[in-house]
């Protein structure tokens, strides 16, 4: 996946910056996936940020460059309905390649749950560009984004499912966070201040998995043990399974049930704190402890 715009040239003047490794692993990443001829800009505004350390993030220091009217500027470009958290899906998706997988199937069948605007499957479609890719997220001002970047990216082979997956299939409430989309779930006492209520179709994930499935992507905030557990049967035809688990409002993480629903369907698991839990707790740990921990399971099948 070697980037024919990232010069060795450009490569040193990053190195050059001084950056933190990190830092400049997500630079390098972001100019692997941006419009064509942008590195000298991310690299100025990077330099400008090394400079003056000013009073906010990295990430959000960068935003300008990688985000500008709502547009994540990739070649093409992609609409998004909230910049805020962009960076931050950049740096999971993109740059630390949370969704990697390996596979002889050149067209391989994934299902993106919790597909927001689609930068899953944009990194899917780079991944292998002949992927068949069922991508389904609730909430109707995603549909009409993610429908929008796929007219922009010009994907075959994509199809999109506005419902919420869930243990069933019927009607349910969507909370949806109009200023963080990413927090939108049927979990209603995880919902935020502020938050909005819509009525949404559901779909049970048991009747998602209708054929042989090489990668199954889940970040539903908050319903993956359900969505699971009702599908337990069905999990037997996937290979690759990389679920985000989350705490509820009672203080339990969804991560063991999840672990405990995977084990029993035979899938060899690693478990990892998200990098934004992983990012905040590397100084001074011990103030986090109180503060509710995300993670993420990578499981693949034993046989």
């Amino acid at each position: 996946m070697d980037h024919p715009f990232l010069s060795d040239e450009t490569a040193e003047k990053m190195k050059d910056i001084g950056a933190a490794e990190e830092h400049y692993n997500a630079m390098r990443m972001w100019i692997r996936y941006m419009e064509p001829g942008r590195a000298g800009e991310i690299i100025t505004k990077a330099q400008e940020w090394f400079d003056t350390r000013p009073a906010i993030s990295f990430w959000d220091f960068m935003r300008p460059v990688v985000v500008t009217r709502n547009i994540l500027l990739v070649p093409r470009g992609m609409n998004v309905l909230s910049p805020k958290m962009v960076p931050e899906l950049m740096d999971e998706i993109l740059v630390r390649q949370e969704y990697y997988f390996d596979s002889d199937n050149k067209a391989p069948y994934i299902i993106d749950a919790g597909a927001n605007f689609g930068l899953a499957s944009y990194y899917f479609k780079r991944l292998f560009r002949d992927a068949r890719i069922l991508a389904v997220d609730p909430a109707p001002e995603i549909a009409a984004v993610y429908r929008s970047n796929v007219e922009r990216q010009q994907w075959q082979n994509v199809e999109f499912l506005e419902a919420a997956i869930c243990a069933h299939t019927g009607k349910g409430v969507l909370s949806v966070q109009d200023d963080e989309d990413t927090a939108s779930t049927l979990v209603l006492s995880r919902a935020k201040s502020g938050h909005r209520t819509v009525d949404v179709s559901l779909v049970a994930l048991d009747d998602l998995i209708d054929r042989s499935v090489d990668m199954l992507k889940i970040d539903i905030e908050g319903s993956e043990t359900v969505a699971l557990e009702g599908a337990a049967n069905s999990l037997r035809r996937i290979k690759y399974i990389v679920c985000e688990c989350h705490t509820l409002s009672n203080g339990n993480s969804t991560l063991l049930p999840v672990l405990n629903v995977l084990n029993d369907a035979g899938f060899n698991t690693m478990v990892s704190r998200s990098p934004w839990a992983e990012r905040n707790r590397r100084f001074q740990p011990m103030r986090h402890i109180q503060r509710p921990p995300s993670y993420t399971i990578y499981a693949r099948r034993n046989d």
